[in-house]
């Protein structure tokens, strides 16, 4: 019953063993590996699908992270989860795994997210836009909300330390949709750097 044993797996089968100048053996271990990787993943989806109807959310949400130890690309793990989060309202959270996820699809295989993952992408946006204008009464600039920009955040922090310890220097290209942040980000990272940089600003169209 591999539904109700998926505990079992608890990473690559026989992980760290080796034979020295043994050609067939590390192809069986090759396939084998694989075959109870895939297995595994196949029936972990099955599972957090029912755990979603069950609204088992808490048991859904470990077992996805045990998806995405063993395969961060799986799409539909990150569905379920951004679905979890839609239910708790955490439209904040949504957002920042889709700019995970879009970032890891394109940087490692070169494709965007699925149109579901999309779909509640846009969901989210307009949910948190709705709310920004509740709570203000104006719709405002788009551009002036902050959209939990996390993963983009922290890396544009390390690009920063690297550089100011004499590490190699390096562009940042920012990239979204219209209303996803980019400025509200920009402006934080100056606002967090400003003692130590000088920020000179230009129109794209300029250069």
């Amino acid at each position: 019953d591999p539904l109700n044993n998926l505990s079992l797996y608890t990473g690559d089968f026989l992980a760290g063993i080796t034979v020295k100048n043994c050609f067939e053996f590390d192809c069986w271990l090759t396939e084998t590996r694989e075959h109870y990787r895939i297995l595994f993943i196949n029936n972990a989806q099955i599972k957090i699908a029912q755990l979603y109807e069950q609204t088992s959310f808490e048991a859904m949400e470990t077992l996805i992270q045990q998806i995405l130890l063993v395969d961060e690309f799986n799409e539909t793990a990150f569905w379920f989860l951004m679905k979890y989060y839609k239910t708790l309202g955490r439209y904040d959270k949504i957002i920042n795994e889709y700019y995970h996820l879009q970032k890891i699809l394109e940087d490692e295989l070169g494709i965007e997210p699925t149109e579901e993952i999309e779909r509640l992408f846009q969901e989210a946006l307009s949910a948190v836009r709705k709310k920004e204008v509740g709570q203000s009464g104006t719709v405002g600039d788009p551009e002036d909300v902050f959209f939990y920009r996390t993963y983009e955040y922290n890396q544009i922090q390390e690009v920063l330390a690297q550089f100011e310890t004499g590490g190699t220097p390096c562009s940042i290209l920012l990239k979204g949709e219209s209303g996803a942040g980019k400025s509200t980000l920009k402006k934080k990272i100056k606002a967090a750097h400003l003692d130590q940089f000088t920020f000179l600003e230009v129109q794209c169209s300029l250069i």
